[in-house]
């Protein structure tokens, strides 16, 4: 039966022969044998999709789809996730990223309450979800913190860039909300890290996968949440 659910999964080109590989650095790096998440069934809407920036490993793909059935299944007032730039199919330099090299970065539009599906040729992000030091009125505190949950206890998260607005947002949201655990909120809130351009979209980044001898992983961030030296974190990253 393995043998049969192989020979199928290569039929609709969720698995390869030779499985992907991250290899280096994510501003500086390359993916061996990456995949297309054309070819994966979730449930997401591509973006910017003339840039042609639809390959990472399997390990992310897969995240990106269980992610979206989740969101399906669990959320269902949500819209299905739109994504933004992935990577090239062999990884390297990423129009208008430093990052999306080797595989393990994506970029995810933020889950709106009354959000609208973007074009899927539009040339730039079509919503912004802060301004200023505020998050918008149709940024959804409850559905955003649910997504970042799950991320932090379903995959191997190094890092979740969004605006610095947005971490504000969600320290307040959840130090005000006795259902969620501390310990998890601690845990969540520690991988969110400011950085500029995340106004309309965050951006998750996987920890290296086992296995990928070749790939560099960023430090680890801070310990704690950062809620209380929040205005005094350094921003991380210049990407969008």
């Amino acid at each position: 039966m393995k043998i049969i659910g192989f020979i199928l999964s290569l039929v609709l080109g969720q698995t390869s022969l030779f499985a992907t590989e991250s290899i280096g650095y994510y501003t500086k790096g390359k993916i061996k044998q990456s995949q297309d998440i054309r070819h994966y069934q979730g449930s997401w809407h591509k973006l910017f999709q003339q840039r042609n920036k639809f390959y990472a490993t399997d390990e992310l793909l897969q995240n990106i789809t269980d992610l979206s059935l989740y969101i399906e299944q669990f959320m269902p007032q949500a819209l299905p996730l739109q994504l933004g730039d992935i990577a090239g199919k062999h990884g390297g330099k990423a129009y208008r990223h430093r990052s999306h090299q080797n595989g393990l970065d994506v970029d995810i539009v933020y889950l709106g309450k009354k959000t609208k599906i973007q074009p899927t040729h539009a040339k730039e992000w079509q919503e912004r979800f802060t301004k200023g030091k505020k998050v918008s009125p149709n940024f959804d505190s409850k559905a955003n913190w649910q997504v970042f949950t799950w991320l932090v206890q379903n995959t191997k998260v190094n890092r979740i860039f969004v605006d610095q607005a947005i971490k504000s947002n969600l320290c307040r949201y959840t130090s005000n909300n006795p259902e969620i655990d501390k310990a998890e909120r601690v845990k969540v809130l520690r991988r969110l890290r400011p950085a500029r351009h995340h106004k309309t979209h965050f951006h998750l980044r996987l920890t290296c996968p086992k296995g990928h001898d070749q790939c560099i992983e960023q430090g680890p961030p801070p310990s704690g949440s950062g809620c209380r030296s929040l205005a005094l974190t350094p921003i991380e990253e210049d990407d969008i």
